[in-house]
């Protein structure tokens, strides 16, 4: 009964949201809470044993991932997206026919071009050429970890994954179609409209 009970609320709240009420305090609490979350790094992998992975902090549990695997790529990864993206496109096109199926790769690059975007705006945040470049560096971020989607259209915990990886590079737009989408498939899980709701404070607030 509790559980209904939060789930009831949760829905009244989403269309609170929807409907233009996020000015409250508790919409702005909720979209701080967001914030938080999709600004916490990825951790690295660490081995399945029938348990979950964390990823972009949401766990997923999936024998497609290659546990470690990251190791052998991301210094590589890492410094092309520094270097621009020429250097990427060098560094990642061999990496990608080695990895194409494996999700945990198009999450890592993401993050790794994330991270070079988010070192630029701090390294030069009076350039407006490094604005530029970090904005397309986010643009690319978005490109790749799209590829999830393809691979797994259908996987709940992959797609919030993808979800909060498009928060982070500030693509809110798409987060709110892929929560959209995870509600559709997943709509007795809360946490699936409570995504979909702070994904809406987020884009109405211009927040994320």
């Amino acid at each position: 009964q509790q559980q209904q009970q939060q789930q009831q609320q949760l829905l009244a709240a989403e269309g609170d949201l929807a409907s233009g009420a996020v000015l409250q305090s508790r919409s702005r609490f909720t979209v701080r809470q967001l914030r938080r979350r999709v600004s916490q790094p990825a951790p690295r992998e660490q081995p399945l044993g029938g348990t979950g992975i964390e990823i972009d902090s949401v766990a997923v549990d999936r024998s497609a991932y290659v546990v470690g695997a990251e190791r052998a790529y991301m210094p590589a990864l890492t410094a092309a997206a520094a270097n621009g993206t020429s250097a990427w496109d060098k560094a990642y096109a061999p990496l990608r026919r080695a990895h194409s199926s494996s999700p945990s790769f198009f999450v890592f690059a993401s993050s790794a071009l994330r991270s070079a975007a988010d070192a630029s705006d701090n390294g030069h945040s009076n350039d407006t050429g490094a604005s530029s470049r970090a904005s397309v560096l986010r643009a690319l971020a978005g490109r790749v970890l799209s590829n999830c989607l393809e691979l797994r259209p259908g996987d709940v915990q992959l797609l919030r994954t993808v979800g909060y990886g498009l928060l982070a590079g500030g693509d809110t737009a798409r987060a709110l179609n892929v929560f959209a989408r995870v509600l559709e498939l997943m709509p007795s899980e809360p946490q699936s409209h409570l995504d979909l709701a702070l994904t809406n404070a987020a884009l109405v607030l211009g927040v994320a």
